[in-house]
C-alpha cells in the first residue's frame, strides 16, 4: 500500500515518525534563512480530522488507487448512520446524527485518513510552484 501513496504521506506509516517531518520543516527554515530568502510554510489544523471526512471525497480517494467498490462500499457502510451523544458533567445528551467522518478509534481509521489526504500530498507534489524537495529517513 506505501508505495501507492506519495512519499510526502507520512502520517502513521510503518517506518515515518513526526521527528521526519519537524527535521524536514527545519532544515527548510535553515536553508532559507541561510539564502536570506523569503519562504513561507503553510500548516494546517487538524484537530477534529476524522470528524471532517468527507464520505464522498473518501470514495474518490479509494478510487484513485482502484480499490474494488465492494470493499469502498463496505467501508464507507461502516460510518454511514452513527448517532453520536456528548457527556457533559454526568448527563448524557440526547443523541444526534453524524453526518460527516469516520469514527476515532476504529482499527481502519488511521489508514483511511491517509487514504483521504493523499490526493493533497499528490497535489502538492505536482505544483510547479517551485519549492525545497527533501526526505529524510530516521
Amino acid at each position: 500500500m506505501t508505495n501507492a501513496l506519495q512519499l510526502n504521506n507520512q502520517a502513521g506509516i510503518a517506518g515515518s515518525s513526526t521527528a521526519e517531518i519537524i527535521l524536514t520543516i527545519q532544515t527548510c527554515i535553515d536553508i532559507n534563512l541561510a539564502q536570506n530568502k523569503k519562504f513561507y510554510i503553510m500548516v494546517q489544523d487538524l484537530s477534529k480530522a476524522y470528524d471532517r471526512i468527507n464520505l464522498d471525497l473518501l470514495i474518490t480517494a479509494m478510487d484513485r488507487l482502484d480499490l474494488p467498490k465492494i470493499f469502498q462500499m463496505t467501508i464507507i457502510n461502516l460510518f454511514k448512520g452513527h448517532k453520536n451523544s456528548v457527556i457533559i458533567g454526568d448527563h448524557l445528551t440526547n443523541s444526534f446524527d453524524l453526518t460527516t467522518g469516520i469514527i476515532q478509534g476504529e482499527v481502519i481509521s488511521p489508514i483511511l485518513w491517509v487514504l483521504y489526504y493523499d490526493p493533497l500530498f499528490e497535489a502538492i507534489n505536482n505544483t510547479m510552484t517551485g519549492g525545497i524537495n527533501l526526505q529524510a529517513n530516521i
